[in-house]
């Protein structure tokens, strides 16, 4: 049978059959290359977005440990800052107001005849037009009384201490006259504003 099938094969037909199939071998090879081929750029492409995306995350982690790096080496100025405005809590009552004036006349040397208190409430920014005006910041007012007559020296030395707290207390109004002995003063109450937050 094989001998009868080879004998209807002529070299013109099994030259047809070559050719048929060296076509389809490469219309096949030709096909497998391109898919082949959009598959490695869809590779690639994945590859970029890969390592772009590691980039951007390195980048940010490397920006995040700068900021800590920083804000440790700023712990000092961070925490200054902290203290720059009350904290409501840690002035909620009178009590702490008064402790920490009583610690600044007694480092000056003075001696503290009574305080007097505006209303809890905090004092409104049209009270003062010159008291800057700081979103989010409250104030209270109180007023000091001092025992006189006192030292000129001690009563700067205790407004020093008053306006170098960081502005947690600013005085906002002080009169000051001479007194009978020659470098004592008389002072009038002294007023202040304490901010918190």
């Amino acid at each position: 049978m094989v001998a009868a099938q080879m004998k209807h094969l002529t070299a013109s037909k099994l030259r047809l059959i070559l050719l048929g199939f060296m076509l389809f071998l490469l219309v096949l090879g030709t096909g497998l290359f391109l898919l082949y081929r959009q598959f490695l750029i869809d590779y690639s492409i994945q590859v970029a977005e890969a390592n772009n995306s590691a980039t951007i995350s390195n980048d940010e982690v490397t920006r995040l440990k700068n900021l800590e790096v920083r804000l440790t080496n700023d712990s000092v100025a961070v925490n200054r800052a902290k203290k720059i405005v009350s904290d409501s809590k840690s002035y909620q009552y009178q009590n702490q107001i008064i402790d920490d004036i009583n610690s600044y006349a007694s480092a000056a040397g003075l001696k503290i005849a009574g305080f007097n208190f505006s209303s809890d409430d905090a004092v409104s920014s049209t009270a003062d037009p010159a008291a800057p005006i700081v979103p989010g910041l409250k104030s209270t007012d109180a007023t000091i009384t001092i025992e006189n007559p006192v030292s000129y020296i001690s009563i700067m030395k205790f407004i020093h201490a008053i306006e170098n707290n960081l502005t947690k207390i600013q005085v906002t109004g002080i009169s000051i006259s001479k007194a009978t002995k020659s470098n004592d003063v008389v002072v009038n109450p002294i007023s202040i504003r304490v901010y918190v937050k």
